[in-house]
């Protein structure tokens, strides 16, 4: 539909017509109907695994900020929770999984939290950049999800750099945090898409 206004201003002619951008602007539209990025989807306290390739898996359990890389991996997917030896994080990591991703995802359980508070996760950091040369940190306060900016060097030692992984990245990721990882005995089964 072509507006009384634009039509005059245009000789009848749509403005993206006019501009020669037609087909940059239904492309963009197409681009706006595909699947964005999301968190990997699930309730706090979950448990997935996730393969690495040559069927060994990580495991990573859901925090309200993030989620914790379990202290151990496996070659086979272990599906009862009873054995895994330790909940206690390796470190944290935040995991964005496009709709399309290939990587196989197991959901394993739910493993509820003993607290509300320790089920947040550890804040993060922003580094400076030229958009925003002050440091910012991204993570839970209060029971309450926050970015807090500015804030200075000072206040973010120690805390890890903010980062987003897909799934195939995982395997770098944990490989270069913690070079040697326990192994646990598994049961083995086919991975699904969580």
């Amino acid at each position: 539909m072509i507006l009384p206004a634009t039509a005059k201003a245009t000789g009848g002619v749509c403005m993206a017509c006019k501009k020669g951008i037609r087909k940059e602007v239904e492309s963009a539209k197409e681009r706006r109907k595909k699947p964005k990025p999301a968190l990997l989807k699930g309730k706090v306290g979950d448990v997935t695994a996730v393969l690495l390739g040559d069927d060994e898996f990580c495991y990573l359990r859901r925090y309200r900020f993030g989620y914790a890389v379990l202290p151990f991996l496996s070659r086979a997917i272990e599906r009862d929770a009873s054995q895994f030896p330790s909940l206690t994080p390796a470190f944290f990591v935040h995991v964005w999984v496009y709709a399309d991703d290939p990587t196989p995802m197991t959901h394993i359980t739910n493993i509820p939290f003993g607290a509300n508070e320790d089920s947040s996760g550890p804040p993060m950091y922003y580094p400076q950049d030229l958009i925003a040369p002050c440091y910012k940190i991204h993570g839970i306060f209060n029971g309450i999800f926050s970015i807090i900016k500015p804030v200075s060097e000072a206040e973010v030692r120690g805390l890890e750099e903010f980062h987003r992984y897909q799934p195939a990245d995982l395997r770098d990721v944990l490989f270069s945090r913690r070079p040697v990882w326990d192994y646990i005995p598994a049961s083995h089964a086919t991975p699904t898409k969580a």
